[in-house]
């Protein structure tokens, strides 16, 4: 019997790939178990998921790492932080009505 459960990605999944980026991770499995548990919740054809910006920054550190590329990300951390910023404004919203504001 399959127990898996179908888990969407969170603001958790976003901030991971964005400090894998921006603090410069170095350990490569680290990295492609990150990247495989993301495309796990992502649930997207091949397509959506390449240029999905969680999957752009943790290969664009792992190809630096490997040495097969600058590190280039294509915009993918300013893509982060804007659905970061999004997920923030939304808790902020939750927190507000919680107070009955």
């Amino acid at each position: 019997m399959n127990t898996t459960q179908k888990t969407e990605l969170t603001k958790r999944d976003y901030e991971n790939a964005l400090f894998a980026w921006e603090g410069g991770a170095c350990n490569p499995i680290a990295l492609a178990n990150h990247l495989y548990q993301a495309i796990r919740k992502m649930n997207l054809g091949s397509t959506e998921t390449a240029k999905h910006p969680i999957t752009r920054l943790y290969l664009a550190q792992l190809s630096y790492l490997a040495g097969i590329g600058i590190g280039e990300c294509g915009n993918a951390d300013d893509d982060a932080r804007k659905i970061i910023e999004y997920w923030d404004s939304l808790d902020e919203n939750v927190r507000q009505i919680g107070k009955g504001v």
